[in-house]
């Protein structure tokens, strides 16, 4: 399960590197830790706060603009996409492609 979950966030990590966002970190475990102004100039705060009325909790304030998302051994890779595709929609990005990593069972 844990490999699953690495995955996952590898798979975070690829699509939010697709649409021009930085990663901070080498994802080794379930932890992507994002620049979100290398990408847009949304606030931070904004975007967590508009993808919170999605249901999709990512950690956020003033006077940042890095976040760290994590994912969860009970998180399905669709979910991932989901998210992917929340903030491709709130950045105005329209080239996100689907990026198939295989998943780890």
């Amino acid at each position: 399960l844990m490999g699953r979950d690495h995955g996952n966030a590898r798979h975070l990590a690829a699509g939010l590197q697709e649409m021009g966002f930085t990663v901070i970190n080498e994802v080794e475990t379930n932890m992507v830790f994002v620049d979100i102004a290398s990408a847009t100039d949304m606030p931070l705060n904004t975007l967590t706060r508009e993808l919170a009325k999605q249901n999709i909790m990512v950690p956020g304030g003033e006077g940042t603009t890095a976040t760290r998302f994590v994912t969860h051994l009970q998180t399905p890779r669709d979910q991932v996409d989901r998210t992917l595709d929340a903030i491709a929609d709130l950045i105005g990005c329209h080239t996100r492609a689907r990026i198939d990593l295989p998943s780890v069972a």
